[in-house]
């Protein structure tokens, strides 16, 4: 029976925000191309602890920026996905980035999560629209697609931080690309795992993560990592033996509405 329990929290960043815009390749060979791009930047920029959420990759050769930020502003953020899109400019029979000046935003954290009206307005939030719902009843527009879903099936794959080395990145990149081709998409979930956290932060799980490998089935596995996850995403195409993920597909989940 446990009577006591004490939460370790840290002290909250003085700002959070958000990077949302979307890329379209031209085509199969563009597409490959733009998982490497975004790869060499992630391991480079985006492995750290200021930066979470995800980036998506859809089988229509699309690749959806959805991540947040913490301890630095909107001025920063931009400053470090430049050069990215910098590159991505130069090839534009290549790429076409759906981007706008609300693509980047900051706010102070201790309001980050309260319902204001700009919110609202810009579409970030949604009220409750149920009759008799409490007007305090709010939800994260990117939260919407999850009202109402009943999930017959969910597993993560893990995949270790050293597949990002400059000597490994390439099968990545590659087995990601192959994902999308099975008719999948995928998401490489940045907060959802240690790698690029600190030290301190990390505790046991600086030596292991978990993978299910089916129903009530957990592995504990010898490597910290970043997660891949999406609906229908085919783990099977993926290195299996070297990322030491289950066999079967990470998720086989239907959102019924």
């Amino acid at each position: 029976m446990v009577t006591r329990l004490t939460l370790r929290v840290h002290e909250l960043p003085e700002t959070f925000g958000a990077v949302n815009f979307s890329v379209k390749a031209a085509s199969e060979d563009a597409f490959h191309r733009l998982i490497g791009l975004t790869m060499d930047f992630y391991a480079k920029h985006l492995l750290n602890p200021h930066w979470g959420e995800q980036i998506r990759l859809q089988r229509d050769n699309a690749l959806h920026v959805q991540m947040v930020f913490q301890g630095f502003g909107r001025a920063q953020a931009k400053a470090i996905w430049q050069p990215f899109l910098d590159t991505l400019a130069q090839a534009p029979d290549d790429f076409k980035v759906d981007a706008s000046p609300l693509s980047f935003l900051a706010t102070p954290a201790r309001t980050f999560w309260e319902p204001t009206a700009v919110k609202r307005l810009l579409g970030l939030m949604h009220a409750d629209d149920r009759p008799g719902a409490p007007k305090d009843n709010v939800f994260w527009t990117g939260d919407q697609s999850d009202a109402g879903a009943v999930w017959h099936g969910y597993q993560s794959a893990w995949l270790p931080a050293n597949l990002l080395q400059d000597d490994r990145r390439q099968a990545l990149v590659d087995a990601l690309r192959n994902t999308t081709r099975r008719g999948c998409s995928s998401s490489i979930t940045a907060s959802a795992a240690s790698a690029g956290a600190p030290t301190a932060s990390r505790g046991w799980t600086d030596r292991y993560t978990w993978a299910r490998s089916g129903p009530g089935q957990r592995e504990m596995r010898e490597n910290r990592g970043i997660r891949a996850t999406g609906v229908r995403s085919c783990a099977a195409g993926l290195p299996t033996r070297e990322t030491r993920f289950s066999s079967k597909p990470c998720c086989s989940g239907r959102s019924i509405r």
